[in-house]
C-alpha cells in the first residue's frame, strides 16, 4: 500500500517594484499602480533612487529643485552617484 504524500510548497515572493531608468518613469508608475500592499510597503521602505526624481521632474517638466523641496531631500545627498531617497 502506498501512501500519497503532499509537498508544501511556499508561496513564491512577490517581485520587487523596482524603477528602472532605461523603462522610464511609465513603467514605474505601472508597477506601482498593479503592486500588491506588501510590494507598496517594501517600496517606502527601500526608497527610491534619486535618478527617478530628476527624471520626475524631467517628465513633469518642473525644475528638479521644487521635486526636491516637496521630498525634502537634502541637495548634498542627491549629488551621489546612487542615492537612495526614503520618504
Amino acid at each position: 500500500m502506498t501512501v500519497a504524500t503532499r509537498t508544501r510548497t511556499s508561496p513564491k515572493p512577490a517581485p520587487n517594484v523596482l524603477y528602472h531608468h532605461r523603462k522610464g518613469v511609465e513603467d514605474f508608475v505601472r508597477q506601482v499602480t498593479v503592486a500588491t500592499p506588501l510590494q507598496l510597503v517594501e517600496v517606502e521602505r527601500n526608497g527610491v533612487s534619486g535618478i527617478f526624481l530628476k527624471d520626475l521632474s524631467k517628465h513633469m517638466k518642473v525644475p528638479a529643485a521644487r521635486i526636491f523641496t516637496c521630498w525634502a531631500c537634502p541637495r548634498q545627498r542627491l549629488r551621489k552617484k546612487r542615492p537612495v531617497v526614503k520618504c
